[in-house]
């Protein structure tokens, strides 16, 4: 669920699948819930640490996650994968292939389902995904569409298990309640639970969200030293996580506090699900040139609109003032326009090769968040812009054929998240994050094995 290298959180980390950007637009995070079982439509994926070169998404931190989906199948096929484990999890995974037709078309398809009642009390999930793929393919072109999509429904289950229900000691649970404020009924269920324990007890406290990929990929090689590559994507997410509420104030869902039978209420249980409804679409491109004597450059960029509904709703509720079942309680839009350029290259002289990488990038993000007005703070839409310039460079050395250094330095520009935004005002907002990335290292390597050390 999630991935950390060099110890730099996903938020971080840049992930791209076929050059297309995976991160979220405003968490910045990947969510791979959303995609159950792609590791079955995956080629190959290249791990690079560190700021990565000119790619696509957020800035990279930590490091870069290309992924490439399956690449063409010359024959036909088809393939059967069933697994089965503790805690009734069940995947079926069910694919086929056309196999390369007249030389030049073909098509993939597969099919998945995973389940489990999972370890924790009533953490399950049912996850369900498909993948679509067809191309044409020329002596020279290239024509890919890949479509791609999961559903997913699992039951929340954020919290550990408390030592004190771990080791049984019930005084030692009694005053874990007192001191977190558990209210009797979920002071019984941490007392009746084993190791297991989850602290939600509400049967449909799920995550449920469906998310859809579209691609359309065209290479072209012109010649032996020039070729292209232009690639255009849609992403459509919808879901919710819905949520029991014990005693919430009536002022959060904008209600006016009633008078039932001479007293005043202003608190209720309710039911809510908050929901992410959301666009991602753009385009990325790049040409190369290569002389075959050392010389490779690449230009290319690309630009990416995302467009997030957020908006909550009651779905029940112990009070209904003015039946107000389903009204949005809050409804908020964050549109952000992404847009970046590069040029880059390396070049072999003698025992050297240098390489480097110019990037611009520009960000404008259009959000609704806190601000002061006449003296009190309230719910603003506002306007942010950023324009980055993230150079990098370097060199390796071979000494010999087992022998060889390296060294580079890079710098990388990465903008708030939504949450920065909306939980601060324009006085107090977090500046964007800069890195800078110095790397010295040195490689050994036979046909037996290998030492590498980095700096």
């Amino acid at each position: 669920t999630g991935v950390r290298i060099r110890g730099v959180d996903p938020t971080r980390t840049n992930v791209t699948v076929n050059g297309i950007p995976l991160n979220d637009s405003e968490s910045h995070g990947v969510f791979w819930v959303n995609m159950p079982d792609f590791a079955s439509s995956v080629e190959d994926m290249q791990v690079q640490r560190g700021v990565g070169t000119s790619s696509n998404g957020g800035a990279a931190f930590g490091a870069s996650i290309n992924v490439n989906s399956n690449q063409i199948n010359k024959e036909a096929y088809g393939k059967l994968d069933n697994s089965f484990g503790s805690f009734n999890t069940v995947r079926n995974t069910v694919s086929a292939g056309s196999g390369l037709l007249n030389n030049r078309f073909a098509m993939d398809a597969r099919l998945s389902r995973i389940t489990s009642d999972g370890y924790i009390d009533r953490a399950s999930s049912n996850l369900r995904s498909f993948y679509l793929s067809g191309g044409w393919y020329g002596e020279k072109s290239s024509l890919k569409a890949n479509v791609f999509a999961g559903h997913e429904v699992t039951y929340q289950a954020w919290y550990g298990t408390p030592e004190s229900r771990i080791e049984g000691d019930e005084q030692e649970m009694l005053d874990y309640a007192a001191r977190n404020g558990l209210s009797q009924e979920e002071t019984d269920n941490l007392l009746n639970s084993g190791r297991t324990y989850n602290f939600y007890t509400y049967e449909n406290e799920v995550d449920n969200y469906q998310q859809e990929h579209y691609q359309l990929l065209f290479n072209h090689q012109f010649n032996k030293k020039w070729r292209a590559n232009v690639a255009g994507h849609y992403t459509r997410g919808k879901g919710y996580y819905e949520q029991f509420r014990e005693s919430d104030d009536f002022s959060t869902y904008g209600y006016s506090p009633l008078t039932v039978e001479g007293d005043t209420v202003d608190q209720m249980d309710v039911i809510r699900r908050r929901w992410l409804d959301n666009h991602f679409y753009g385009g990325v491109f790049y040409t190369d040139y290569n002389n075959g004597k050392g010389l490779n450059i690449t230009l290319g960029g690309g630009a990416n609109a995302y467009d997030g509904d957020h908006y909550g709703e009651v779905i029940w509720a112990e009070f209904t003032p003015d039946n107000r079942i389903r009204d949005r309680y809050y409804d908020n839009n964050g549109f952000k326009v992404d847009a970046h350029g590069y040029l880059k290259g390396t070049y072999d002289w003698n025992k050297f090769t240098f390489f480097g990488d110019l990037q611009f990038r520009y960000i404008d993000y259009t959000f609704l968040g806190v601000d002061e007005v006449s003296g009190e703070l309230a719910d603003v839409t506002q306007n942010v812009q950023y324009n980055f310039f993230n150079p990098k460079g370097g060199f390796s050395y071979t000494l010999n054929k087992q022998n060889s250094l390296y060294a580079s330095y890079a710098v990388a520009n990465r903008e708030p998240v939504r949450r920065d935004f909306r939980e601060s005002t324009p006085e107090n907002r977090p500046q964007h994050e800069t890195l800078y990335n110095l790397e010295v290292g040195y490689r050994y390597k036979t046909t037996k094995g290998f030492f590498n050390a980095n700096v």
